[in-house]
């Protein structure tokens, strides 16, 4: 592959329509994008995400190297779903924390991974492993019950061949600032965070296969670890905590880079290159063509200018 091929790859992108547009087909045939990501702005009927799921990958078919998409969406449960009024109901998290029954977790998320697959999905952003007792988006603050319930989670997704996501690692549940909209900082000290906030994604790693999930690195700042990045492009957080501390082997995804929290300190060349070199395998740019082909164009001038070697493209893209 060309070192722009393999750019592309590491690329999860979003669009606005419900059919393939001029957008879409621009980020698969020219800048090689891996995978697209759908919103409700793109689903009106599961008829027609299937449609457009399979007309997707028909495009990716068309480019030289053939590589399927990695198809994703972010089905949380409660709040969080897509096409609210088409899918099964699904409860939130907190819901489910709350009835304080792992089976139950396993059969809502393979519930919802069938219908997902159903709909040509192979990767769903979820379970949220945050820790808190206000955020319906969470199991709660027991760190054993969260990386036991998400452990049942990842289980379902996966019976029905979907990769799941760990987000927002190292865990921002004590953050009560939207990252969509600014940056926030946790205050709490390392062994707080490791015996608590990062504990359910500890135990994931250890006790589940790596290649079922993904782990999602959340905008949020962690002092304890890293004074002056977000985690998202962290280094420390990354590659000393998450790779050699946890011992994680699978795939690191970053949050959606466009969120305020990220994009109005960096510009996106900075962001796609800072992410790439702290050790992000998967970069989600979610809304327009302009940021995506910033961020593509920004790693692909840190490597032409020696800042990222070719080698640490090549580790993510393999």
């Amino acid at each position: 592959m060309t070192l722009q091929e393999k750019i592309g790859q590491m690329m999860v992108v979003g669009f606005q329509t419900e059919e393939i547009d001029d957008h879409i087909k621009t980020i698969i045939l020219t800048y090689h994008a891996g995978g697209v990501i759908l919103f409700d702005r793109n689903m009106k009927t599961p008829k027609q995400v299937a449609t457009l799921t399979n007309n997707l990958q028909d495009l990716a078919q068309e480019t030289k190297n053939q590589i399927p998409l990695m198809m994703g969406i972010d089905q949380e449960g409660g709040a969080i779903v897509r096409m609210k009024d088409q899918v099964s109901p699904i409860p939130s998290q907190q819901e489910l924390g709350q009835k304080n029954d792992k089976e139950l977790v396993y059969q809502t998320a393979n519930r919802n991974g069938k219908e997902l697959a159903a709909m040509g999905f192979n990767v769903d952003f979820a379970p949220v492993l945050d820790l808190s007792d206000t955020d319906t988006r969470s199991f709660g603050t027991d760190p054993q019950k969260a990386a036991e319930f998400g452990e049942a989670a990842v289980s379902g997704l996966n019976a029905n061949g979907l990769t799941a996501a760990l987000k927002h690692f190292p865990g921002n549940g004590r953050s009560n600032i939207d990252p969509h909209l600014e940056t926030s900082s946790v205050k709490a000290d390392k062994l707080d965070l490791e015996n608590g906030d990062s504990y359910p994604f500890k135990q994931m790693v250890t006790n589940v296969d790596n290649n079922n999930f993904f782990v999602m690195v959340t905008h949020i700042k962690y002092p304890a670890y890293d004074k002056e990045n977000p985690a998202s492009i962290s280094p420390i957080i990354i590659q000393e905590l998450l790779r050699k501390q946890l011992g994680y082997k699978g795939l690191v995804v970053t949050d959606d880079l466009e969120m305020g929290a990220v994009s109005k300190y960096f510009t996106y060349e900075e962001l796609g290159a800072r992410a790439v070199e702290a050790g992000a395998d998967v970069l989600l740019v979610c809304h327009t063509l302009n940021s995506q082909e910033k961020m593509y164009n920004g790693i692909l001038q840190a490597v032409k200018d020696g800042k990222i070697s070719e080698k640490r493209i090549d580790e993510s893209v393999k």
